[in-house]
């Protein structure tokens, strides 16, 4: 996505033959990038991350990060969402719950589409009615799967988030609209 000041911000896999890190890096042309290392520091520094989303709004024919309650959001995980915050978009802290473990903003669902794993998609935007972001749902094989898609199929799905509680779902699609044929 492009960021207000006019570069262009790069969420990447980061890999290093042991542990796949979200990874920044920013450009100015989309020719020469810039890289900003590891997403998340701390004890989160090493955690196996892929996959990020960042809350954006559409400007004239852009896609641009934009601040929601004050913070740029990055929706991110494989196996289950989570959601991260910035001042920077570029040093980032994901959000934790009470007991200071990963918030789980969404999650698999036993019997649906998306019932083996949830992994953000492109970026996620602003609307009026949330934050919609679309996402990647693999189907489990099994019982514990939909037996209408292919076991270890990955299909297309929507949340809305709320604005004033980014962790907290409006809607989610029961039905994937996007499935491999």
């Amino acid at each position: 996505c492009e960021t207000p000041d006019g570069r262009y911000l790069m969420l990447y896999t980061m890999w290093n033959r042991k542990v796949p890190r979200l990874g920044v890096a920013t450009s100015r042309d989309l020719l020469k990038w810039t890289k900003h290392g590891p997403a998340f520091s701390g004890r989160f520094r090493d955690l196996a991350t892929k996959s990020a989303s960042v809350v954006c709004e559409r400007r004239g024919d852009s896609i641009v990060a934009a601040k929601v309650g004050g913070r740029y959001l990055m929706y991110w995980g494989e196996e289950f969402v989570n959601l991260a915050t910035s001042d920077d978009l570029v040093n980032w802290s994901p959000v934790c719950d009470a007991n200071g473990d990963l918030l789980r903003v969404i999650e698999p669902r036993k019997g649906k589409f998306d019932s083996a794993l949830t992994e953000c998609g492109p970026p996620a935007v602003l609307t009026r009615k949330g934050i919609l972001l679309l996402y990647n749902g693999k189907n489990r094989p099994g019982a514990d799967g939909d037996a209408r898609y292919a076991a270890g199929a990955y299909c297309g799905g929507q949340v809305l988030f709320s604005v004033d509680d980014p962790t907290k779902v409006i809607a989610r699609l029961d039905e994937p609209f996007f499935i491999p044929e």
